[in-house]
């Protein structure tokens, strides 16, 4: 009965035109020449920008590859976030977000507080992006707070995006996975957590983001680069970590096989068969299975970064253990970026917690009733996403 009256709270206009938008992304995206131009172009562009960050590096630190992921992909978070800062102090950031918001509310039908919260994750983390609406925590209803949440683990920000390339991520599509990842999280988020409150505000006039000023460029220039300080260690340690609690799993797992007659038995080993049903449904070549099965796998229960790492090794023929097929399918690449283009994961759930514990103490119970749902919500629409773009894909 409690289902039934949830099916007639769903508000299916938000649901049609966010499938539609989708759909409607991926052909002018994937299929139309001037569509894959554009991406081709945005693409190239950020690439040719994040030489200067490799260029730093190699002022700082030297050429040694030694240290690559330390020493030249993670520091492109300082020049990314101290150039949206600049962005910011000289207010076309502001614009920008309030122009996407205002789509995203026209179209889907959503309040203007969740728009902008999803519109800001295509350029900041999750972290930043709730700060960007922190005025209105305290008053958003269950269904909004929901969707800011999925929209945090559905999708990758600008922050990080440049990282992500320089590990082996196909630029063009992990930009446009991004940009269909927002209509997929509303989706999700609106068929599994309704609106139930009538008549929602959805005044853009009145309606104020809550981002940090700064004095002068100068100032925007060093603290935008000191404010992704504590991203760039949560990703050092988190990479640390998993990857160390990985090899200890796969000794277990490795030492308990031999006893039992299984060889090489290992965590990619048993992640590739449990999960390999997903890229089958998203369309990947069925030889790449396995291998796109590992990395979703990576991603759920390590991180993005880590799974990123290992799509790049795949990308090179280097990593041995994947059992790969001889010629790696780019297409196969490519649905991958979109199954994975997510934060997503069991780790992000302490990280999203804590920042909301801090910014709305009195809605803590709330949040705990639908964090983990949020997480699963969010990998939801990461999968709906590859399967439209695999379809697109295939089309081409």
């Amino acid at each position: 009965m409690k289902w039934l009256i949830c099916t007639f709270q769903i508000n299916w206009h938000c649901i049609f035109w966010c499938l539609s938008t989708q759909f409607i992304l991926a052909i002018t995206l994937l299929r139309t020449e001037w569509g894959v131009y554009i991406m081709d172009w945005i693409a190239g562009c950020v690439k040719a920008f994040m030489e200067n960050g490799y260029k730093s590096s190699e002022f700082l630190f030297g050429k040694s590859s030694d240290h690559r992921i330390v020493m030249k992909s993670l520091p492109l978070l300082f020049l990314v976030n101290s150039f949206l800062a600049i962005l910011y102090h000289f207010g076309l950031m502001q614009i920008v977000l309030k122009c996407i918001g205002k789509a995203l509310s026209s179209t889907l039908e959503t309040t203007p507080p969740e728009s902008l919260s999803v519109a800001a994750n295509l350029f900041l983390g999750g972290t930043q992006a709730t700060l960007v609406i922190k005025p209105y925590l305290n008053t958003m209803s269950i269904s909004e707070l929901f969707a800011l949440v999925v929209g945090c683990f559905s999708s990758v920000s600008g922050v990080v995006f440049g990282i992500y390339i320089n590990f082996g991520a196909p630029a063009k599509h992990l930009l446009t996975a991004s940009i269909m990842s927002a209509p997929a999280s509303f989706a999700i988020a609106k068929l599994l957590v309704p609106e139930t409150k009538p008549n929602r505000d959805s005044d853009w006039e009145n309606t104020k983001l809550d981002i940090t000023k700064y004095k002068n460029i100068l100032d925007a220039t060093g603290r935008g680069a000191l404010e992704v300080m504590g991203v760039f260690t949560s990703i050092v340690v988190n990479l640390y970590v998993f990857y160390a609690l990985l090899q200890f799993l796969n000794s277990v797992l490795i030492w308990s096989g031999e006893r039992i007659g299984i060889e090489n038995l290992s965590f990619q080993l048993v992640v590739s068969y449990l999960l390999m049903p997903l890229p089958v449904f998203m369309g990947v070549d069925i030889q790449d299975c396995r291998s796109i099965a590992k990395l979703i796998g990576y991603k759920l229960v390590g991180s993005n970064s880590l799974s990123f790492i290992k799509l790049g090794k795949l990308r090179e023929n280097k990593e041995l253990s994947f059992n790969f097929s001889p010629s790696f399918q780019e297409r196969s690449t490519a649905i991958a970026t979109y199954a994975m283009c997510g934060f997503s994961n069991f780790s992000s759930i302490g990280i999203m917690l804590g920042t909301l514990y801090v910014l709305i103490p009195k809605r803590n119970g709330i949040l705990v009733k639908i964090i983990c749902k949020a997480m699963i919500a969010g990998n939801i629409a990461c999968y709906l996403t590859a399967c439209i773009a695999g379809k697109a894909i295939v089309c081409r």
